[in-house]
């Protein structure tokens, strides 16, 4: 061998070793990966790694390589796309990645892979993958902290993503958990710990076998309900004494009830106001609100609620069309005013402003009577189409996503809810976005902190035990809001015990705690927030059982007799 045949011989091995080292597989742990749609197993994707090392916690395995990650929800594709991020903490070097398909022959829809370095609020497209073609890519290197995937349809299935750079990268941890070992530290009284929900038509002595109330209130009650001409934000009238169906309830009189028997209330405001929805898809009309066909008979009180469970914002200023995005905090200006105007009048700041209520109202500020304040009951409701199908108004696929808030959509109403989505020279960004001439004077401020910083803020009950939506939430204040750590004083759930699944999700009967798993799955979501949110209060709000025979959250009385019709049973 000549020295020029040497010298290339040399050259092509130093090229070998390293194109060897520029293909590092990168190890992913459970806690880089951020599941933003918060359904399916996002680690199905990452769980075939050749792990050789101990990297200092659990990183599972699969049992089975074909299984393949599936963000379908109860049967529902109409929150799709949904997308899955790759945080390294660090900037890291990608030379290649590799798809590799699953879900059968049919799963060929794409999935879109995004880059950045250190802002997940701008990402730079990388590529488009569909299967059917190569599974893996040889990239220039990339210096990005963040993978995105986003999988377009439900039929973009995948069952597992290699990533590799140019050297090994650092997987991190889930944070230690903060939970209390010491058995001598301050505990609630039982008294304390048990709640109940109530609501404005339910005597407050009826709750005094508890220590705390959870109340549903339905803001149309207080924002306008049957009447078309109300006139909304920014001269909005909030009557806290509706009157209707010839009966007249009084909030003030109401929360006083529970102060006196000495009772903590939490407030669950929900349901948009009437003046928010148009009705213009079907009349052309804006001023055709939703007060009108309740007001003329057209729709009956069960279906006006349904209607109003659609996300609080201006259909005037924002009119609805199919896949709108509706994760901007300015969007729910109006929602942020009715935080504001429930917290001066019922938290604990006499000195809060600019109180508007209804001529038959007396304004007041810091009445005090409540403690706690929670922006919408289960935003992540899957089954609205059911609940307003035969009004035949809208689009089936469009009204089950008005109904629905995907964790960053939820998280922005939030932000609003909060502090009207900051504060830049003394006005809240929500309202300077809406008029960046000047607001009207009145306007005034909006957010639960403008009115009351005392005021616990309280997550919406969401309808399952899944942390995966509260930790989305967290990436969107950790890099939309980074002013702000997480807004929330609660982490709150429901929950009910049956044997309901994602192909028939509410079931047909009810199963004990045990048979169910209750304990279990509430330690997987106390241990998430001793992890990641040791200070916030954890609420379970929702859960329970009925003792009608027909209902899902009765017991099953083939257990118990064999015909289930006998007056036995």
């Amino acid at each position: 061998m000549n020295i020029f045949t040497k010298f290339l011989t040399t050259i092509a091995l130093v090229l070998f070793i390293h194109s060897i080292q520029a293909q590092e597989r990168l190890v992913v742990t459970p806690h880089m990966v951020i599941n933003l749609g918060a359904h399916g197993d996002e680690f199905r994707l990452f769980d075939d790694q050749d792990l050789t090392e101990d990297y200092g916690c659990e990183i599972p395995q699969t049992d089975n390589i074909w299984n393949f990650f599936d963000a379908t929800w109860n049967g529902k594709f109409f929150y799709f796309p949904v997308e899955v991020v790759v945080d390294f903490g660090e900037a890291q070097d990608i030379t290649r990645l590799c798809l590799r398909k699953g879900g059968g022959p049919n799963a060929n829809d794409p999935v879109q892979i995004f880059t950045t370095d250190t802002n997940p609020t701008e990402w730079d497209f990388l590529l488009e993958h569909r299967a059917g073609g190569a599974e893996c890519y040889d990239i220039d290197p990339v210096q990005t902290r963040y993978v995105m995937f986003r999988f377009m349809t439900w039929q973009s299935k995948i069952r597992e993503i290699e990533l590799y750079g140019s050297q090994k990268n650092t997987p991190i941890c889930a944070p230690e958990s903060n939970a209390s070992t010491d058995c001598g530290s301050p505990r609630f009284k039982m008294e304390e710990f048990i709640g109940s929900n109530t609501n404005l038509d339910i005597p407050p002595a009826k709750a005094n076998a508890v220590g705390f109330v959870r109340n549903y209130h339905g803001i149309f009650l207080s924002e306008g309900y049957d009447r078309p001409d109300y006139p909304g934000y920014p001269a909005n009238e909030y009557n806290w004494r509706p009157e209707f169906s010839e009966e007249a309830f009084d909030y003030d009189f109401f929360f006083q009830g529970f102060q006196d028997i000495g009772l903590e209330v939490s407030n669950s405001i929900h349901r948009a106001s009437p003046y928010l929805t148009t009705f213009a898809y079907k009349t052309g009309d804006l001023s055709y609100n939703a007060a009108v066909p309740f007001n003329d008979g057209t729709i009956s009180i069960g279906k006006f609620v349904k209607v109003t469970e659609r996300k609080p914002f201006s259909e005037r200023f924002y009119p609805i069309q199919i896949d709108m995005v509706a994760d901007d905090p300015n969007m729910y200006l109006e929602f942020a005013d009715v935080m504001y105007q429930f917290t001066g009048r019922y938290g604990r700041n006499p000195d809060a402003t600019n109180m508007k209520v209804a001529p038959s109202n007396q304004a007041k500020a810091g009445l005090g009577t409540v403690q706690y304040l929670e922006n919408w009951n289960e935003p992540d409701k899957w089954w609205h189409f059911g609940a307003v199908n035969g009004l035949d108004f809208l689009d089936p696929y469009v009204e089950e996503q008005l109904g629905y808030f995907s964790p960053f959509e939820y998280a922005a109403m939030s932000s609003a809810s909060y502090d009207g989505n900051g504060i830049t020279n003394g006005v809240q960004n929500a309202v300077r976005t809406r008029y960046p001439d000047g607001a009207p004077s009145n306007a005034g401020p909006v957010g639960i902190q403008a009115a009351d910083p005392s005021m616990k803020m309280v997550m919406a009950g969401i309808s399952e035990l899944n942390p995966k939506y509260v930790r989305a939430m967290m990436f969107w204040f950790e890099h939309y809001r980074p002013d702000i750590e997480f807004p929330f004083d609660v982490i709150n759930f429901h929950d009910y015990s049956n044997n309901g699944t994602n192909g028939a999700p509410l079931g047909t009967h009810a199963l004990s705690p045990e048979e169910y798993g209750l304990k279990e799955k509430l330690e997987a979501v106390a241990d998430f927030r001793n992890r990641y949110l040791p200070e916030t209060e954890l609420w379970l709000s929702e859960f329970g059982y009925d003792s009608h025979p027909r209902s899902i959250q009765s017991a099953d009385c083939t257990k118990f007799c064999d015909d289930c019709d006998s007056p036995e049973c």
